[in-house]
């Protein structure tokens, strides 16, 4: 079983973007609202004087993975890595997915960014 988080309200501070792809403060600001309360059972608040959680997109990249016996691109590994800052602690999280090419890339980010956020909460849970 999971642990617990150390904190139950959380001030989501700054997100540095380290890349060329300007569309992900979006996503982490989305998904990062939308999964710690149901996911991590955290409440995302306006400034006050609570444990602060920031990001630094630090690498996003993708390349071909699996190709047809044509030489035709089948599939992409994307990589998403990312660092998360709360009160003393920091995690680096790598999230590695494989999607078809019949996947538009929009949705591999979100899916990437999902997960990614997934994972520093469980990795942060295990922690306390």
């Amino acid at each position: 079983m999971k642990g617990n988080l150390p904190f139950d309200k959380l001030v989501f501070g700054k997100f540095e973007n380290r890349t060329y792809y300007l569309d992900f403060e979006e996503r982490f600001y989305n998904s990062i609202f939308e999964i710690f309360p149901t996911y991590g059972n955290v409440k995302i608040v306006g400034n006050d004087e609570m444990d602060t959680l920031s990001v630094i997109l630090e690498d996003y990249f993708r390349t071909p993975y699996e190709y047809s016996d044509d030489g035709i691109i089948k599939s992409y590994k994307y990589i998403l890595k990312s660092i998360y800052k709360v009160s003393k602690n920091t995690e680096s999280i790598l999230t590695e997915k494989i999607f078809s090419t019949s996947i538009s890339e929009e949705e591999c980010k979100d899916s990437l960014v999902v997960q990614n956020v997934k994972s520093f909460i469980d990795k942060i849970r295990k922690e306390f």
